[in-house]
């Protein structure tokens, strides 16, 4: 009976220390809000099509990304950030 106590308590510590690395694996993938705001005027790159969405890379992230004036811009385009409409960042071309 001891042993089954055991089993059950290091079964129990096993899961929960799985579900503590997930928990913290997921966590550093997410964009907070508050770098959101320090982007805006950053320079990025283009790296899918916009079209008008796609994906940017600022600061070394990938963001999905809108054209804030609705036009297509090809990879390699280099954009500003301008501002953001829910998940998306509003980027604009840089001359």
């Amino acid at each position: 009976m001891k042993m089954g106590i055991e089993l059950l308590f290091y079964a129990l510590l096993a899961t929960a220390l799985l579900l503590a690395a997930i928990v913290i694996v997921v966590s550093r993938h997410r964009k907070s809000a508050a770098r959101q705001l320090r982007l805006t005027g950053a320079t990025g790159m283009v790296n899918t099509r916009l079209a008008p969405e796609g994906s940017v890379i600022v600061d070394g992230e990938l963001w999905r990304a809108r054209s804030s004036d609705g036009r297509a811009l090809d990879p390699q385009c280099r954009v500003s950030v301008v501002d953001f409409d829910g998940p998306f960042l509003l980027v604009a071309p840089r001359p």
